[in-house]
């Protein structure tokens, strides 16, 4: 294809484009002809101004890149300031660009979920926040992850408030389905651990099945494919990407 016809494509950027759920939205992206710009997982997310050129002309942006390290012995410094600076500049190279019209930002349950309330009866919706002050206070497992998507969702919310921006935060809990990256994902191995009540190596060949779950009687709404799918319609849908 010829740089003209390239160019007559609307434009997406995916942030962190070699994780799993990225590398299957970009997949579908391509494969309903549109053109894609990304960024490595490995990109620095406090390296002020990395996300301009990757924006530049596009249409829209799903932004997915954010630190992960469970074993770290500093989660400020590892996961949370990256996360709200990296979530930041994404939003700030959006405005610079003027050509993009809606943003999705990928988060977490863990954003919305976590508190010191002990309830059975607690029923989570689009009003309730995680307890940062809870989080920092009592540090429980994997604490700084949950604070990092907290924190990052809510500077989000204010920038794009501020700048006029069309935003929208996907919060899912457990995201499982194929992958086409070399390694298996972390949340992979917790789904399969899950399944197999017993550790799974992120080096081990994975066929992934839900015929154990769905003969327990779980049914699953939506799988990660869908998921995307129905970003990507969306979009279609509003106007920000066209056949």
């Amino acid at each position: 294809m010829d740089n003209k016809a390239i160019d007559k494509k609307l434009k997406a950027c995916v942030t962190g484009g070699n994780g799993y759920m990225a590398s299957l939205l970009i997949k579908q992206l391509l494969q309903k002809g549109y053109a894609v710009n990304t960024t490595a997982r490995d990109l620095d997310l406090t390296d002020e101004g990395r996300f301009e050129e990757a924006v530049m002309g596009c249409h829209s942006v799903f932004h997915t890149a954010t630190p992960v390290d469970f074993a770290s012995e500093d989660p400020e410094k590892d996961m949370i300031k990256p996360a709200i600076q990296g979530t930041l500049d994404i939003l700030k190279a959006c405005t610079k660009a003027q050509t993009v019209k809606r943003v999705v930002v990928t988060l977490s349950a863990a954003a919305a979920s976590i508190n010191k309330l002990n309830s059975t009866n607690l029923v989570m919706d689009e009003e309730c926040w995680t307890d940062v002050e809870y989080l920092y206070s009592e540090k429980p497992p994997t604490w700084g992850y949950a604070a990092s998507k907290t924190l990052a969702e809510k500077k989000a919310w204010k920038y794009a408030e501020e700048n006029k921006i069309d935003l929208i935060t996907v919060i899912p809990s457990l995201m499982a389905g194929p992958s086409i990256t070399p390694n298996v994902p972390s949340s992979i191995c917790l789904a399969m651990s899950l399944n197999s009540f017993g550790d799974f190596s992120a080096n081990a060949k994975l066929i992934l099945s839900s015929e154990k779950l769905t003969n327990e009687g779980f049914s699953f709404k939506y799988g990660i494919e869908e998921i995307y799918d129905q970003s990507v319609e969306y979009f279609k849908k509003v106007g920000p990407l066209q056949e």
